[in-house]
């Protein structure tokens, strides 16, 4: 081969070995549809099929962003469909930026009913957002750990009056071509405490040998509260555009081992019961 036949194709090969970053083009559109199946205690829950559209624009200091538009909803019990687009279209609109200047905070969740949606969304975002490293991944195979642990806050006022995990998170690069670049994301527990826990008990594991990284309070009985702590873990794998960076398609398996203390008191005492509690959701975002 000659030399610069051989030098052309190294670049390309080099060109290829690099996560892309999402390419923002002012006023492009795109629609995003998400769909969610879940179980408690292995027992299968009516399923949601949410859909949003994204569209391209830059603030003041010309830092792009996309505004994520929910317009419909839908609950799947078997073969029985619900529509529930009302929910998802009594949310306001919001910004998201995957530029390394810009905004990837979680929006102020004012609708109850799009919770899931919402923050799941952004979840997919965050497992790919610049502030992981991902610009570190040069070739398959390899990795890189987020130095400090992510907390997040997905409190909403009404279904869950106090909801927060905490999670260490590691990124790989699991294959890169010419068309696609896959992300293998996993939030798992930390190593270390980083959690306030509402109560001393709960620091108990609840899956032996592995630190409690999640805890929510939701409204009980007869004004009365529901409290779940417990070991939370999920992984994501990404399926990147390499021409234009943008999501093509990811997949979410979600696991969380509970222990749930019914109908407690405002001091989250004096409680009816305490009973374990497994949630596991798959969840499989596509671009439409």
């Amino acid at each position: 081969m000659k030399p610069l036949s051989l030098l052309l194709l190294f670049m390309s090969n080099a060109a290829l070995a690099q996560v892309p970053a999402l390419q923002y083009k002012t006023g492009a559109k795109h629609r995003y549809q998400l769909l969610t199946s879940f179980s408690y205690n292995g027992q299968p829950q009516p399923s949601s099929l949410a859909v949003c559209e994204v569209t391209t624009g830059k603030d003041e200091k010309g830092v792009p962003f996309e505004e994520v538009k929910w317009i419909s909803l839908k609950s799947i019990k078997g073969t029985d469909t619900t529509d529930e687009s009302a929910t998802a279209l009594a949310v306001k609109p919001y910004t998201l930026s995957l530029d390394s200047r810009g905004n990837l905070a979680l929006p102020k969740i004012n609708v109850a009913g799009m919770t899931g949606p919402i923050t799941d969304f952004h979840t997919f975002y965050v497992a790919v957002g610049p502030q992981l490293g991902l610009q570190q991944l040069k070739k398959a195979g390899d990795k890189v750990v987020k130095p400090d642990l992510v907390k997040g806050d997905f409190s909403n006022g009404t279904t869950i009056l106090t909801g927060h995990d905490c999670l260490q998170v590691i990124s790989s690069l699991s294959a890169i071509n010419k068309q696609q670049a896959v992300i293998t994301t996993q939030f798992l527990p930390p190593a270390s405490p980083c959690l306030d826990l509402l109560l001393p008990e709960m620091k108990e594991p609840v899956i032996k040998d592995t630190l409690n990284n999640f805890q929510m309070v939701r409204p009980g009985a007869a004004g009365l509260y529901n409290v779940q702590y417990g070991r939370e873990f999920f992984t994501i794998n990404t399926f990147i555009r390499t021409t234009d960076g943008r999501i093509e398609k990811a997949h979410m398996h979600n696991l969380l081992n509970l222990k749930v203390k019914l109908n407690c008191d405002s001091t989250y005492k004096q409680c009816q019961r305490e009973v374990p509690f497994k949630i596991e959701r798959e969840l499989t975002l596509e671009l439409l």
